[in-house]
């Protein structure tokens, strides 16, 4: 069994559209609205969310759908996590779903509105009697994230990243191996992204 705690009330927020707002993660789109196929960059798979096989999933899925309704189509391309803001600061790609904490704006960015909010959260095993209430109670605990999440967490954990006990992983399902097989102490994930995984581990 699994104890479920919540990191803090901020969540990541992936967005759709050119418009400029000042939002925490967003969906970052060149500044041309004539183009008709826009290629955009994903992270490699985040079921349920991002399917890279079939092109689906509900990031993808909405953004399609919200193109398409202007006339455009959706091309996705992939990259580790903590690539994808390189890829469209290289001109790789015509947008991208995240800024993974880089300011994008100097490379022709727009932030805009929230397509999707990613709840992340604390999670640790029901049998290691761990409570989550602030940063101080991640102290000497191992710590396995998504990629970036220290850029987003920094009051979180910036002592946890300091000590060595941060462990950034572009495969999320890795996390949850390792919090079962007791090689870390805690993972932070949205949660249905680790519901998903936890599923597929006990099928």
């Amino acid at each position: 069994m699994l104890n479920i705690f919540k990191a803090n009330s901020t969540l990541y927020k992936f967005s759709v559209f050119f418009k400029k707002l000042p939002v925490i993660l967003s969906f970052i789109v060149f500044a041309t609205v004539q183009a008709e196929e826009v290629t955009m960059a994903f992270s490699h798979d985040i079921p349920p969310y991002i399917f890279e096989a079939s092109d689906k999933g509900i990031e993808i899925d909405i953004i399609a759908m919200a193109l398409a309704y202007k006339g455009h189509t959706l091309k996705p391309l992939y990259f580790p996590l903590a690539r994808v803001p390189f890829a469209f600061m290289s001109d790789l790609v015509d947008a991208a779903m995240g800024d993974i904490g880089k300011d994008l704006l100097p490379y022709g960015g727009h932030y805009a509105d929230p397509a999707v909010i990613y709840h992340n959260i604390f999670i640790t095993r029901a049998d290691s009697n761990i409570t989550i209430n602030e940063p101080s109670d991640l102290k000497r605990l191992d710590i396995s994230s998504f990629q970036g999440a220290e850029l987003r967490y920094p009051k979180w954990l910036k002592n946890v990243v300091t000590t060595g006990n941060f462990h950034a992983n572009s495969n999320q399902l890795v996390q949850i191996k390792k919090l079962v097989s007791n090689r870390v102490n805690v993972v932070l994930s949205d949660r249905y992204i680790f519901k998903y995984y936890a599923k597929q581990l006990n099928k």
